[in-house]
């Protein structure tokens, strides 16, 4: 067998044919790296390495087409044939020399992400997963293509053959999602290229390796069988039945089937291994203490047919099944069981959405809402995260549940809305929201956990004050956002903030150290858009601590109180640096030339307090916020959603739940690269140009060399 290996590998590279292939290969493969990396700035070469499948659709069969084509042709495989060598020991190294020849490239690719850790933080364990994609697909490909090559003698046409196989494989996604039923799954099982894009998104699916490594096995076992014929055919001078056993390909075939059958059987969480950064498709610890604790039977339906099913969600219901034998996933066909979704919603339900069925309730999840999609700079979609864990753990924590706790929003005194994004993390966290206008109501209703009084454009009515004093004396909360009211201007919203010992300065916070307000560019520098100090003491502000540590307080004031005492107990959780000034005059707010006089106090300031008052037996607690916009979804995008984890803090120590589960959406995005436009291209031009080309040029000077002898 090394001797064979040997002459290939040596063959391949004395005509032009090694070399053109690593030249074309590494040339579309830099080409993309360039593009989404080099310039791109993606740190994830998994994009740059899917074009490769439609490469090696040419490159493969150039590469192996004269592997037993061209020794036919020239007789010389009589002389292997009758040599004292195995035929598995023949066609193993041949396919040795030809997978050496593509691991080559593979090799020199490897390069690349360290290259890329010279410009800033890489996902290595994402990057080598979709090189080893890649390389396993290779060789699945070659092996492929060498049996072809075995079954003529014309290089030619076993090219043509090869392509023609490679190609079918191809197509075989859109088959199975059209075709369905048996068809369907027969196709699936000539889907090569499908097994090979499981690499690419960061997690490592064992049945996709056995899939590649047995398909790869049994195409040599062909090659072998085939070979086998014909060595009996020139040492006995006819055709042994024996040798080319259709028993043994038969049962070779079964085997690989069975294999694939069972490794797909495999659980989840044991087949798939998840290698993203921030664990896109695995569970979080939080899911799984909860998941692990239901003792009560919960049905999710998925509304679509098995062959037409998104995988990724597919093996997220069953890492759910995994966990707890109380929950079931269903399939239903939409449609054939065209009113099976009208039982449980009047909405309309698109094509893998979810409905998830507990005891007492039920709770639809549309298929849009588990991937988080934004509108990209050229004007196009683009899915920039995962949220299918937060969705239906929320679903589950809402269908096995008994008592949903319910938040009041007051109207009444031009209050501003809740932000759409913040009303969905509210319902993400079940809890229920209704308004209150306490114009109409004797008392704050019995059922409020909380009232929420959201940045009031104008003072709340004495009445309303007594109401909501009233209902914070028997163990009530609120959370109060303000709006640059005094006590000239709101007399009874000071008098409710005084019944916590509370005071809301005038003016406006302009911060003056450099590390405490956005800089230029994000929001132009302007010092009163604060990024204050969050404490690591406060349970409302772990979320935030744990992801990047950032609160965006925009337009704020300074809250005072007196201190800790027998009745009263504060957390200052958001303050600002010590060179903070408090500015009286609020129209300078937006002119930083005169935000700062000469009379204006300078201290660490609170922008956000938790205050507890004890009242007799009962505890009441207020959360405030200084800033009217704190919880805007145009204030969260410059945190990257931290305001969104801080309200979910904020929420989740206000109500009373049996379990209060917040799971953020994961982000598909990559970290971005810091490249200058000169590096760019430089790199680009090394890796796109100059390495290919050096490539031709020493492959061409050896062909020639080798003509003229």
């Amino acid at each position: 067998m090394s001797a064979i290996f040997r002459r290939d590998f040596a063959s391949y590279f004395h005509t032009f044919v090694g070399w053109l292939f690593i030249a074309v290969l590494w040339f579309f493969i830099s080409l993309y790296a360039a593009m989404n990396n080099f310039v791109g700035l993606d740190s994830s070469l998994a994009n740059s390495v899917s074009i490769a499948v439609l490469v090696l659709l040419v490159l493969i069969p150039v590469l192996t087409m004269r592997t037993f084509a061209g020794e036919r042709r020239n007789k010389t495989d009589q002389l292997i044939l009758t040599a004292p060598v195995s035929v598995p020991g023949v066609v193993l190294g041949k396919f040795l020399a030809a997978a050496a020849v593509f691991t080559i490239p593979i090799v020199g690719i490897c390069a690349y992400p360290l290259i890329f850790s010279m410009f800033g933080k890489v996902p290595m364990a994402v990057n080598y997963l979709a090189i080893l994609g890649l390389w396993l697909y290779g060789l699945t490909g070659i092996a492929i293509s060498i049996f072809a090559s075995s079954l003529t003698e014309n290089p030619i046409i076993s090219a043509v053959l090869s392509f023609a196989i490679l190609f079918i494989s191809f197509t075989m996604k859109a088959i199975t999602s059209f075709a369905g039923g048996v068809a369907g799954k027969i196709a699936q099982a000539f889907d090569v290229p499908t097994r090979f894009d499981l690499f690419l998104n960061g997690t490592l699916d064992l049945s996709a390796v056995i899939y590649l490594l047995s398909v790869t096995v049994l195409f040599l076992f062909f090659t072998v069988q085939c070979i086998q014929k014909r060595r009996y055919s020139v040492r006995k001078g006819n055709i042994s039945l024996g040798a080319f056993s259709l028993l043994g390909i038969v049962i070779a075939a079964c085997a690989v089937v069975g294999i694939n059958f069972a490794s797909a059987k495999i659980p989840d969480n044991v087949r798939v291994v998840d290698f993203t950064e921030n664990r896109i498709y695995s569970l979080t610890d939080t899911t799984k203490d909860f998941v692990k604790d239901i003792d009560q039977d919960v049905n999710i339906y998925v509304l679509a047919k098995d062959e037409s099913q998104d995988e990724t969600i597919a093996k997220t219901l069953g890492q759910y099944q995994a966990l707890n034998s109380h929950i079931s996933v269903k399939y239903v066909d939409p449609s054939v069981d065209t009113t099976f979704a009208s039982k449980y919603t009047d909405e309309k339900l698109g094509a893998n959405s979810l409905i998830v069925e507990g005891p007492e309730r039920s709770k639809t999840i549309q298929y849009g809402s588990l991937y988080e999609v934004t509108v990209n700079a050229a004007g196009g979609y683009e899915m920039t995260g995962y949220d299918a864990e937060g969705q239906i753990t929320s679903a589950l924590s809402f269908v096995t549940t008994s008592e949903l706790p319910k938040i009041y929003l007051l109207q009444g005194h031009n209050e501003s809305e809740l932000d759409p994004v913040f009303a969905e993390n509210l319902a993400k966290m079940n809890v229920a929201s209704d308004t209150l206008s306490l114009l109409n109501q004797d008392a704050v209703p019995e059922d409020a956990e909380a009232v929420l009084i959201n940045a009031p454009a104008a003072d709340i009515s004495a009445d309303d004050e007594a109401k909501l004093e009233a209902y914070a004396a028997k163990g009530g909360k609120l959370l109060i956002t303000l709006n640059f009211l005094d006590a000239a201007k709101a007399p009874n919203l000071m008098k409710l903030l005084e019944f916590y010992g509370v005071k809301n300065e005038a003016g406006i916070i302009v911060e003056t150290d450099r590390n405490h307000y956005l800089s230029a560019g994000q929001g132009g520098g302007i010092p009163t858009y604060l990024l204050p100090n969050v404490s690591k003491e406060s349970m409302i502000t772990q979320q935030v601590i744990a992801a990047n540590g950032y609160v965006f307080v925009p337009f704020a004031q300074a809250l005072t109180h007196g201190g800790s005492d027998d009745t009263f107990s504060y957390t200052d959780f958001l303050t600002t640096s010590a060179q903070a000034f408090v500015h009286a005059n609020m129209a300078d707010m937006n002119d930083a030339s005169k935000i700062i006089s000469k009379d204006d106090p300078q201290g660490t300031w609170t922008v956000g307090l938790r205050a507890e008052k004890t009242i007799g037996e009962n505890h009441s607690t207020a959360v405030i916020y200084s800033s009217p916009e704190i919880f805007t979804s145009s204030a969260d995008q410059i945190v990257a959603g931290s305001n969104q984890k801080l309200f979910a803090g904020t929420v989740g120590s206000m109500v009373k739940m049996a379990k209060t589960l917040t799971v953020d959406s994961k982000s598909f995005r990559n970290p971005l690269l810091t490249v200058t436009a000169s590096t760019a291209i430089m790199l680009s031009a090394v890796c796109v140009l100059l390495v290919p080309l050096a490539l031709l040029i020493a492959g061409f000077v050896i062909w020639m060399r080798r003509r003229r002898r």
